[in-house]
């Protein structure tokens, strides 16, 4: 039921790596991606991985007889008490790469993909009552008919019930990078303690007797806030694994899914955008984030930034909104003083340079602009600092 590898396997326990075996336990589904399981299939086979971990480590502690030595036992039940965490690694003729699989409870799993496939490779997905998210921050994952179904940086949210099974493919011959978060039909109610009433539009189906959960499937442009949450983890899935790390991923997986469900939400009302985004356009704009973030202490204008890019100045405008949150100058103001507090924090420059470090050539107009932004001044963040 298991695959073997020739790693070890690493648990945290406070705060110490230890080790459980000389074998990594992957997923058990070695045709993986081609049929993937369902959410409730992938919680018995982390229940199942973890108790052959568990076994392992009592076997462990039976040949062992240094009396010093901790329980392996204990720590590998307090940890797996806790998240569950599996990996699959691209079959070397299929390409190459890895998926990461996460339970942070019954209600919550997220899967992590990272790879470059040598041809189009198909998923398949099972029929079951479930909110998928997928946010695509590189590569494209096609539907049935080999169409572009959502490009990176951009996403996805469907809605299934257990009568509809679905498929799509990740395309082949390039970097792949996304992540999926399955979220059950009560996953509402137990993560964010909502109310019958207060329930997503997109968990409805669940929980209307009256309404049959006819799927559906709708794209969204990521603001800045999912594409920072969305890099953050993937970064993540490849420092050392641990009770920390773990809580760390659940967080932002909590935070992705409240910031997709919103806004899913807001638009699932016929309040679609007033302005029709192509693809295209959608990496445009997500390049002119960049170039702002970049040069964020001398931006470019407006009409400057919509030539570097390719579009019109109304576009730009209208389209920045929709795919960040918020105007070209309100973004850049943001950006500026998440790096002044940085900077402040980090305490290796005087307050003046960071002004000018932000774009600010007066001080005491840097000084305002934070005081308006963060409720206190510089000085007060710096004198917090150094007496801490």
């Amino acid at each position: 039921m298991y695959s073997q590898r020739k790693t070890a396997v690493f648990i945290k326990h406070n705060t110490h790596l230890i080790y459980v075996s000389d074998r990594e336990y992957c997923m058990p589904y070695s045709s993986f991606p081609a049929k993937v399981p369902s959410i409730d299939d992938a919680g018995v086979i982390f229940d199942i991985l973890n108790a052959k971990m568990l076994d392992e480590a009592i076997e462990f502690d039976r040949l062992n007889d240094c009396a010093q030595v901790e329980s392996k036992a204990v720590a590998v039940r307090a940890a797996c008490s806790t998240y569950s965490v599996g990996r699959n690694k691209v079959e070397a003729d299929c390409g190459t790469g890895y998926w990461d699989h996460y339970r942070f409870s019954e209600s919550l799993y997220m899967s992590v993909c990272h790879a470059n496939y040598k041809n189009d490779t198909i998923l398949h997905i099972p029929g079951e009552n479930i909110v998928k998210i997928r946010i695509v921050l590189t590569g494209s994952l096609l539907n049935a008919f080999g169409e572009v179904l959502v490009s990176g940086p951009g996403g996805t949210i469907s809605a299934h019930d257990a009568n509809h099974g679905s498929s799509y493919s990740v395309k082949g011959g390039i970097d792949t990078k996304f992540l999926i978060v399955h979220c059950k039909p009560d996953f509402p109610t137990v993560h964010f303690g909502l109310g019958p009433m207060d329930l997503p539009k997109l968990f409805g189906c669940f929980t209307d007797r009256n309404h049959d959960c006819v799927p559906i499937d709708r794209k969204f442009a990521l603001t800045s806030a999912m594409h920072r949450a969305a890099n953050d983890i993937m970064n993540a899935c490849d420092r050392p694994r641990g009770s920390v790390q773990n809580a760390y991923l659940f967080s932002k997986c909590l935070e992705i899914s409240g910031l997709v469900i919103e806004v899913a939400d807001a638009t699932n009302d016929g309040s679609e955008s007033s302005i029709s985004l192509k693809s295209a356009d959608i990496k445009r704009l997500h390049t002119a984030r960049q170039i702002l973030e970049d040069r964020f202490s001398s931006p470019p204008s407006v009409k400057d930034l919509a030539r570097m890019v390719g579009v019109n100045q109304t576009k730009l405008k209208a389209g920045f909104k929709a795919v960040t949150g918020s105007t070209i100058s309100q973004f850049i103001l943001k950006f500026r003083m998440e790096q002044a507090m940085e900077m402040l924090l980090a305490n290796t420059c005087t307050i003046s340079e960071i002004s000018y470090d932000v774009g600010y050539g007066y001080p005491a107009n840097f000084a305002l602009a934070f005081k308006k932004y963060f409720g206190l001044l510089p000085k007060d963040v710096r004198r917090a600092r150094t007496s801490a």
